[in-house]
């Protein structure tokens, strides 16, 4: 996901769909730099936890500052797209009908203000070079899929996922960057 393409071309329909599940994973392209951000409990569909997002980087950069708040304006413009499915579909939508302006207005909760305002940084594992991020952001996605469904501490949520990135587990980028390549090729081969 480029932060620069989305904010010209808005927000493709599919992306409300981020408040039905547990977890979200964006990977997030930003100049020359690969990394993953984790959308945790957003629709509050995990009862007793609140929403958390956390941030990786395979180079352990800090949040570049324009992040925060680029992806609190797409959570909201997110949350707007999935207020007016739902209201098309309850009201069986007619193209012609006015939709009333209190369908927009993004009702989000006041956890949710509160996760929009700070990200978690997990301790990773980290690259040793500059053109790894792509296998890392790979691998991140795995080793969180590997183990989901899981629950975070909402006290405690960069140790609960430090525990689950495994950082003092070493990844091998050369064996993934073989593995995309065997991919890529059995797909143009099957094309």
């Amino acid at each position: 996901m480029d932060p620069e393409r989305i904010s010209k071309k808005g927000l493709p329909k599919w992306y409300s769909s981020i408040f039905k599940h547990d977890f979200v994973l964006l990977p997030i392209h930003y100049k020359s730099h690969w990394t993953l951000v984790g959308l945790w409990n957003l629709g509050q569909t995990v009862i007793g936890t609140t929403p958390q997002l956390f941030y990786f980087d395979s180079l352990g950069f800090d949040l570049p500052p324009h992040l925060l708040p680029w992806l609190s304006s797409f959570v909201i413009m997110a949350r707007k797209q999935q207020l007016l499915d739902d209201w098309k579909m309850k009201n069986q939508y007619k193209p012609d009908a006015q939709v009333p302006p209190s369908v927009f207005q993004p009702r989000i909760s006041n956890q949710l203000k509160v996760a929009l305002t700070r990200f978690h940084r997990p301790t990773v594992v980290t690259q040793e070079n500059y053109y790894d991020c792509g296998c890392f952001v790979l691998e991140y996605a795995r080793r969180l899929l590997r183990v989901f469904p899981f629950h975070i501490n909402s006290c405690y949520p960069e140790q609960s996922m430090t525990n689950i990135m495994l950082p003092h587990q070493r990844f091998n980028a050369s064996a993934m960057r073989n593995w995309l390549r065997l991919e890529v090729a059995k797909f143009e081969a099957s094309l």
